[in-house]
């Protein structure tokens, strides 16, 4: 039975402005180096980094680390989120290992501690940061950032806002329920109160939909998810693992991290599948919207270009335009626009990973796709619930998916505001051009082996 798990992890505040004329009183330091690849500058631009510091050198994170911009002689303090720290643990083999050797045996030689924080960097420049850590020899002050995120309620249906946008979890399951943005505060949801982020979802003959958006806190049982929460004032992370209700004893996580300063957030999904298993659907990365609040769905050309399909005609709602959009399932973007409020969704595919093991990877999913669709099911007994939806169907017919495979992808979700004219998706193409070439970044020194 899964069981519910919190793990909060608070991020460093910091007084934005601080400049040290000398380097801040730490002991030691890592270089972290943020190069641009994507030809435009960053400003505030999220980068993560996984940081390996030997067993013992950071015993208490919220004192024993400290980040700074490395400008000439000056340190500028910056804030950054822990996400987590990874210990390893010593299987047999590598117990017996670490007892023929001459280091201690009662612990392991390394950590890895996952952080985020927000670099600035010219177009094709490179910045450099410094990661201090160890025991400080006086206090440090603490970093924050200009614009920090604002929490309301508590998780994991907790409300997180990053300016106009304000993205609703559902404390229920964890998903986004639905978020609200626009000058007016417009709400983006589906009826009944479901997620909004509806899947991963299996259908197998007998059982019926299975979705991650049926786990349960509420009644904590064999669909309660684990959950790990890091949250502080620049980043917030929920990592959720669980077993899919009605899918056969398929394996899910779940992940949403979320910025402050930036519009959008990144989520990350996987499921495994434990035994062979009949299937009707196998499906990720789906968002589903009340049929009428969004407008138009969109998509990109083979040029890159947005192209735009009616989902909804406030003058003529009795008209169902069906599926509007058949796309590849790895087109490099697509979303729906509501033009009532000038507000959009963008969905940035940046990974995709399909593995059936024994079998060829596309054995069991040879017609995989991405499609935006107004299915108007609903019409006639109650139009109420009635949806617009883009989902990725991974398989989408009847086949068995093989013990052992694996579908997982990773996205960026943007929320936006239309332009007008020609000009209406231009600064969700800007995003999607910063998301899609992410700098790189580099650490050093690199920790060698003991010899």
């Amino acid at each position: 039975m899964a069981t519910k798990l919190r793990c909060l992890l608070i991020g460093l505040l910091v007084c934005a402005g601080l400049v040290y004329a000398q380097e801040p009183p730490y002991a030691n330091f890592m270089t972290l180096t943020v190069t641009e690849r994507g030809g435009m500058a960053r400003t505030n631009w999220p980068v993560t980094v996984g940081v390996p510091i030997r067993y013992g050198e950071v015993t208490d994170p919220a004192s024993f680390l400290y980040l700074v911009r490395e400008d000439g002689d000056r340190f500028e303090p910056t804030p950054f989120q822990l996400f987590a720290i990874v210990t390893p643990t010593a299987g047999a083999e590598l117990q017996e290992a670490f007892e023929q050797a001459t280091y201690p045996t009662d612990r392991p030689l390394l950590r890895l501690f996952e952080i985020g924080f927000p670099a600035n960097v010219d177009a094709y420049g490179a910045a450099t940061y410094r990661l201090y850590y160890g025991e400080p020899t006086a206090p440090a002050p603490p970093v924050a950032p200009q614009r920090p995120l604002v929490y309301t309620g508590e998780n994991p249906g907790i409300d997180i806002g990053i300016g106009e946008v304000i993205f609703h979890l559902n404390p229920q399951t964890g998903s986004l329920l639905y978020f609200t943005a626009g000058e007016k505060d417009y709400e983006f949801k589906q009826s009944e109160r479901r997620d909004v982020h509806y899947n991963p979802d299996v259908f197998v003959p007998h059982l019926s939909w299975g979705h991650t958006s049926d786990w349960n806190f509420d009644e904590p049982g064999p669909y309660t998810p684990s959950i790990t929460i890091a949250q502080g004032p620049y980043a917030y992370r929920s990592f959720r693992k669980g077993m899919i209700p009605r899918a056969n004893e398929t394996l899910a996580t779940f992940t949403y991290t979320f910025f402050a300063g930036l519009p959008i957030f990144y989520t990350s999904s996987s499921m495994e599948f434990t035994l062979d298993t009949l299937v009707y659907a196998v499906r990720n990365s789906e968002y589903v919207f009340s049929r009428g609040l969004m407008t138009k769905g969109f998509y990109a050309d083979a040029d890159g270009r947005p192209q735009e399909v009616p989902l909804f005609n406030p003058d003529a709602p009795e008209i169902i335009f069906g599926k509007v959009a058949a796309l590849s399932p790895d087109v490099p973007y697509l979303g729906m626009l509501d033009e009532v409020s000038g507000v959009g969704m963008c969905v940035v595919n940046l990974a995709r990973y399909t593995s059936s093991y024994s079998m060829a990877d596309n054995a069991a999913n040879p017609a995989a796709e991405y499609y935006i669709a107004d299915p108007g099911m609903h019409q006639s007994t109650n139009p109420d619930y009635d949806f617009a939806y883009l989902v990725r169907p991974e398989i989408y017919q009847m086949t068995v998916v093989p013990k052992g495979s694996l579908f997982a992808e990773r996205n960026a979700v943007i929320i936006f505001r239309a332009g007008q004219g020609e000009q209406r998706y231009d600064d969700m193409l800007r995003w999607v051009h910063l998301i899609r070439t992410p700098p790189a970044i580099s650490v050093t020194p690199v920790i060698r082996t003991p010899q």
